[in-house]
């Protein structure tokens, strides 16, 4: 006679049902147990954290905040002042080229510089008409600095001196702060 009931299962199915429900309970286990661990370590990072910060607290007073901002303060004129230091342009230059590059028998009496098209206007005198071209000439070699001479204007008075416009385009290096 059989004696096995239709819902039992065999032997076999059962150590397979067993093996798979330890193995689930043992990872339940572990994944509760490495939980459990990383709480652990968490917790114990942030009392570290708060020990750094209420050192933190004590180092930070009132005062040193304001020195601290000070310094901030400085070092924000410091980072301005160097941005205009690397833009700063100098149009003095222009007066050491002339100088350098003037004879004696011209003078100018006027001057007009225009920086941001790069222009200086000379107005002067010069003793006679060769003059002023080896005044013109002078400056021609100055390729480094002057770029284009134009006369606008050259005429005689009646003493035979000659009063002469030049219109000059510059080199924008004669802007730089560092020559």
């Amino acid at each position: 006679m059989n004696t096995k009931l239709p819902y039992q299962s065999s032997e076999r199915e059962t150590i397979w049902s067993d093996v798979v429900f330890y193995l689930m309970a043992s990872l339940l286990m572990v994944a509760v147990f490495t939980h459990a661990i990383f709480a652990l370590k968490i917790y114990f990072q942030n009392q570290k954290l708060a020990e750094i910060n209420q050192k933190i607290a004590l180092y930070s007073t009132n005062a040193n905040q304001g020195q601290e901002k000070k310094i901030m303060d400085y070092k924000k004129n410091i980072d301005d002042f160097s941005t205009l230091l690397k833009n700063h342009t100098v149009a003095s230059h222009i007066f050491e080229v002339i100088e350098n590059s003037t004879l004696p028998d011209v003078s100018f009496f006027g001057i007009d510089v225009s920086e941001p098209i790069r222009e200086v206007r000379l107005s002067g005198q010069a003793k006679n008409m060769e003059i002023l071209s080896r005044q013109i000439q002078l400056f021609e070699n100055n390729a480094d600095y002057l770029e284009n001479i134009n006369v606008i204007d050259s005429k005689a008075d009646a003493t035979g001196k000659i009063s002469f416009v030049l219109n000059i385009s510059l080199n924008p290096k004669m802007f730089a702060y560092y020559q």
